[in-house]
């Protein structure tokens, strides 16, 4: 099995509106606040406008399991 790879930079901003994946569902919201786990793994916490939900330590591009938000280059 090939070793995942841990994006240490983040590639959004506060205030970017991204397409997010958590728990199996799409969702539409906004980053909030840009946090990093202890391993240095950039991560980030995103709320929706439909319900104010506040989605945290998402990765980027299936770096996590639960949750992950959607980059392209």
């Amino acid at each position: 099995m090939a070793k995942k790879i841990i994006p240490t930079e983040h590639k959004f901003n506060i205030g970017d509106i991204v397409h997010f994946k958590f728990a199996g569902s799409w969702h539409k919201g906004k980053i909030i606040e840009l946090t990093n786990d202890n391993d240095g793994h950039a991560t980030y916490t995103a709320t929706t406008s439909a319900n104010g939900r506040i989605y945290p330590c998402l990765g980027i591009n299936k770096s996590k399991e639960v949750g992950w938000v959607h980059y392209q280059e």
